[in-house]
């Protein structure tokens, strides 16, 4: 908006009393900021005393200098977004690490109680059946395990999965043979 005599202006009539009349102001140019087509602020320039026309030149630098004020409000709101993002990411993480902490305790205490519960019977049936959940859960620790070191929860390497069972396999049959 780009008013040349405040005082003959309708645009400028609630404001020529109180706001122009008290600071001088004869001739305006306001100029709106704006990013992504909402309005964000406006920049006013006047002009005291005495009245004048804007030049296309001074409209010009006017725009050229709200882009300037409209990206870096963009910029400081982007780094705001990136630094809470950030932080949501942090958490993000700390939770996984301590669901992971938490489901690695709770499966091995069912294998421990499972343990037990198979010291303390005499029947063969019993002992197969509990022995055969405690290597389940074994199991299911082991998968557990392998996707939260890999970070990949949607894929699994098998390979890997097997080694890692044989492997405890092989360690719990030599330190219990």
């Amino acid at each position: 908006m780009v008013v040349n005599d405040v005082n003959k202006s309708d645009i400028t009539s609630e404001i020529k009393d109180t706001y122009c009349k008290k600071y001088h102001i004869r001739t305006m140019m306001d100029s709106p900021i704006r990013i992504e087509g909402e309005l964000k602020g406006v920049l006013c320039y006047e002009q005291r005393n005495n009245t004048r026309e804007w030049t296309t030149d001074e409209q010009n630098f006017a725009i050229a200098v709200n882009q300037v004020v409209a990206l870096a409000i963009e910029t400081h709101e982007r780094r705001i977004t990136q630094i809470k993002l950030e932080k949501a990411l942090q958490e993000k993480e700390l939770l996984y690490a301590e669901m992971h902490h938490r489901i690695k305790n709770n499966l091995s205490t069912l294998i421990s109680l499972l343990r037990i519960q198979d010291r303390q019977t005499n029947n063969a049936l019993v002992h197969e059946v509990l022995n055969d959940c405690q290597q389940r859960i074994f199991s299911m620790v082991k998968l557990h395990e392998q996707l939260y070191k890999t970070g990949d929860y949607r894929h699994v390497d098998l390979s890997r999965y097997v080694y890692d069972i044989l492997a405890e396999y092989r360690s719990t049959n030599i330190s219990s043979g």
